[in-house]
């Protein structure tokens, strides 16, 4: 195994030496090969996290718009949803979210099997 990798990084850093010499060569007014591609890869994992951090905040306001009205007037568990709809402004990741999620059944007294079958 240890011969293997050792042959593939040897193999690795001889084509990177080939792509910059050729670069330098033929192409040195343009921006060097491979140049802030792990920032640009970075960006685009922060970028999608977000993405995905809006787009679970919005299915869950979206979620409990749609259980809201189903629930009666006054029960823990409309209580429960008013009170995690209210908070949601103020969460910034899915983290936070979770926590919110779980410490306010908790508050309001619902099991973990309770507050799934709210959110269903």
């Amino acid at each position: 195994m240890f011969h293997r990798n050792r042959f593939v990084l040897t193999y690795r850093n001889k084509l990177g030496g080939l792509i910059a010499r050729l670069h330098g060569e033929y192409f040195s007014d343009e921006p060097a090969p491979f140049s802030g591609m792990p920032n640009t890869v970075i960006n685009q994992t922060q970028q999608q996290s977000q993405n995905f951090q809006v787009q679970m905040l919005l299915e869950m306001q979206s979620k409990i718009d749609e259980k809201i009205p189903e629930l009666k007037e006054g029960t823990k568990e409309k209580s429960f949803l008013d009170k995690i709809k209210s908070s949601l402004p103020s969460i910034k990741n899915t983290t936070e979210l979770v926590s919110l999620v779980l410490k306010t059944g908790k508050d309001f007294g619902l099991t973990v099997e309770q507050i799934l079958n709210i959110l269903k």
